[in-house]
Parts: structure tokens; sequence; C-alpha cells
């Protein structure tokens, strides 16, 4: 299993490099993986992608 901290490397390297698209972008590695039938890297990148939604996410609440 791979750690929550390198999905959220790989989100966040994601973002920098496709900005609002990376979510867009996510999907097609998604789907590119479940054409080759890659079920571990489709998790993968199923976990990346709820990573890029909580980076992209507006901040709730006030800050300290």
């Amino acid at each position: 299993m791979i750690p929550e901290a390198y999905v959220y490397r790989a989100a966040n390297r994601l973002v920098a490099q496709y900005g609002a698209e990376a979510l867009t972008e996510v999907n097609r590695f998604i789907c590119d993986a479940i054409d080759r039938k890659d079920q571990e890297r489709a998790l993968l990148m199923l976990r990346i992608r709820l990573a890029i939604k909580v980076l992209q996410a507006p901040s709730a609440g006030l800050l300290h």
C-alpha cells in the first residue's frame, strides 16, 4: 500500500502542473488504467483524485 504522503505529493504535483484541469487529467489516467485492466494503478489514481478534491476544496471556517 502506498502511503498517504506519497498520494498527496502526487496530487499536489498534478495540481501544480495542470491547475484547474488536474481532475480532468487524473480522470484520464483512471480510464487508461481501467482500459489496461491495471486495478492497482486505477485504485492509486482514485486515491490521488480524492486528494486533488481535498487540495482544491475551499477552506471552511476562520483561520487562526
